[in-house]
């Protein structure tokens, strides 16, 4: 009977803890990676934003290659989306939102699976005068206490993606030597 009694004790102090401390995470959170590519803003810009190439730069193409991927809708208009579904990355949807041309690209991202979540997502590009400085950052609100505990986890997991994503977006453009006329051509060509 006291061991009964110890054991419910620990366990609504851990109860209370867990919820006590959620108020001390914040309620939104904010997660962004940068890397400096010798390629213009256009190239980066319109490389970036055209969800033909994500794969060849996406952390997640890399984790699960045999995933469906699908494109949906015109670059650059509303609608224009690129789902996914697999094993290991799960599925859900980058839907483009706007943008500043050459500045920022703003999407919603979707998970469905392995968790539901609404989050947005958004790409900066800062000109340099020897190339440009490309920003991936990832937000959104926690809604329910566990999502508090959870995000504290976003910035190794999705940060450290964004990061490597980031370092193959670097090494894709600078091996092209991308100018905005030869991604045009390119693009041009393959469709």
């Amino acid at each position: 009977m006291k061991y009964f009694k110890l054991v419910l004790a620990g366990g609504i102090l851990v109860i209370t803890a867990f919820f006590t401390g959620s108020f001390f995470i914040a309620k939104n959170f904010f997660i962004q990676r940068s890397v400096f590519i010798e390629a213009s803003d256009t190239a980066a810009f319109d490389y970036a934003s055209n969800y033909k190439h994500f794969n060849s730069w996406s952390p997640f193409y890399e984790k699960e290659p045999k995933a469906k991927y699908q494109i949906s809708g015109s670059p650059g208009t509303a609608g224009y989306s690129f789902s996914w579904h697999g094993k290991e990355v799960g599925s859900g949807k980058f839907e483009f939102m706007g943008n500043e041309r050459y500045k920022a690209i703003y999407q919603k991202l979707t998970y469905k699976s392995p968790f539901e979540g609404s989050y947005l997502n958004y790409m900066y590009f800062t000109k340099t005068y020897k190339g440009i400085i490309v920003t991936w950052a990832f937000c959104g609100e926690n809604k329910t206490t566990l999502d508090r505990w959870k995000s504290l986890f976003y910035d190794s997991m999705v940060g450290e993606d964004y990061q490597r994503g980031l370092n193959k977006l670097k090494e894709e453009l600078e091996k092209q030597n991308l100018t905005s006329s030869k991604l045009q051509n390119k693009t041009s060509s393959s469709l």
